[in-house]
């Protein structure tokens, strides 16, 4: 039986760090379910939910990963999900629905606090966000899949 576990990496970005780290999960015989990518102001970011055979210790996983990922400088973390009572569910419930929505608007402090605090009041889970300012017009643009009720 495998182990699941979530894994997130951050680096300045450069060749070859998402080769040194699937060398690294394939050496651990980790396999990878889901995956989150990007780089952002020139620091690559990932998160990563993979399996690992039962018996693979975290802390052999995490050592080893840091150790592949060293000449990249990389932060490594790692969590298992059945510590997190958050991992209730990996769908959304049937009485939910998935939507993507796309705002912009004058860039100003504040602007993410108010969306946010504006979907939590409405029980809307913010799936996945893309987002950045235009520098040439000081505007925002956020693209975020969400799961919300309905009605």
């Amino acid at each position: 039986m495998a182990k699941q576990y979530i894994l997130s990496v951050m680096a300045a970005n450069r060749t070859g760090i998402l080769a040194a780290l699937a060398n690294a999960l394939d050496e651990l015989g980790g396999n990878t379910l889901d995956v989150s990518q990007a780089v952002i102001r020139q620091f690559f970011t990932m998160i990563v939910a993979a399996e690992f055979p039962e018996n693979r210790d975290p802390e052999v996983i995490i050592d080893h990963i840091r150790a592949v990922c060293r000449p990249f400088g990389a932060e490594v973390a790692l969590k298992d999900p059945a510590d997190e009572a958050a991992f209730e569910h990996l769908e959304p419930a049937p009485d939910r629905q998935r939507y993507v929505l796309t705002i912009s608007g004058p860039d100003r402090p504040g602007v993410l606090r108010f969306i946010a605090h504006r979907l939590a009041q409405n029980g809307i889970d913010l799936v996945d966000l893309q987002g950045m300012r235009r520098e040439e017009d000081r505007t925002f643009l956020f693209s975020m899949e969400l799961d919300a009720p309905f009605g």
